[in-house]
C-alpha cells in the first residue's frame, strides 16, 4: 500500500492488483478456513507520510505475530511476483496425512521428518532467510507454514 492509493484501499483492492505471493496466500487462508488475512504491504503505508505508519507498524509487529492463527512464509517465491505453490521435489520419509477441515472437506497434509528438515535448512537458505524480520516470524509466530522448500 501507498500513499496514493491509501483511501482507494479501505473499500476494495483489487485483486489484479495483487502479486502473486499474496493471490496464494489469499488461496491458502481460504482453503485452512480462516476469515482474515494481514499481509504487512497491504497493511503498512510503504512511503509518503514521511515513514510514520512505517515505524508505528513496526512497533506492533510482535503482536501481529503473536495473536495470528498462524503465519504463511512464502520460501518458494523469489520475489512477490512469483507463486509459491506449485511442483516440488520432496525429501527422503516425506508422507501424506489426510484430514477433515471444519467445513467438512477431506484435504491432506504433507509431514517431512525433522531429520530430513534439519538437512533442508542447512543447504536450502533463500533470500527470504537474510531479511530481519524472518527471525521475528520464527520466534513469535504460534503456527508456522513454509511454502516452496
Amino acid at each position: 500500500m501507498t500513499a496514493g492509493n491509501h483511501e482507494a484501499y479501505k473499500t476494495e483492492i483489487p485483486w489484479s492488483r495483487l502479486p502473486c505471493t499474496i493471490h496464494d496466500a489469499v488461496i491458502a487462508t481460504r482453503l485452512l478456513d480462516l476469515k482474515y488475512i494481514w499481509v504487512d504491504s497491504l497493511c503498512i503505508i510503504q512511503d509518503g507520510d514521511d515513514g510514520k505508519d512505517k515505524e508505528s507498524q513496526l512497533g506492533r509487529m510482535a503482536d501481529v505475530y503473536t495473536y495470528a492463527d498462524l503465519t504463511i512464509m512464502a520460501k518458494g517465491a523469489k520475489a512477490a511476483d512469483e507463486h509459491f505453490f506449485g511442483e516440488r521435489s520432496l525429501p527422503f520419509g516425506t508422507s501424506f496425512l489426510p484430514f477433515q477441515l471444519s467445513n467438512g472437506p477431506c484435504a491432506r497434509v504433507t509431514w517431512t521428518p525433522d531429520s530430513a528438515l534439519q538437512d533442508l535448512q542447512e543447504t536450502d537458505m533463500t533470500a527470504l532467510d537474510t531479511q530481519g524480520w524472518v527471525l521475528q516470524e520464527h520466534v513469535l509466530s504460534h503456527r508456522l507454514i513454509r511454502f516452496g522448500t
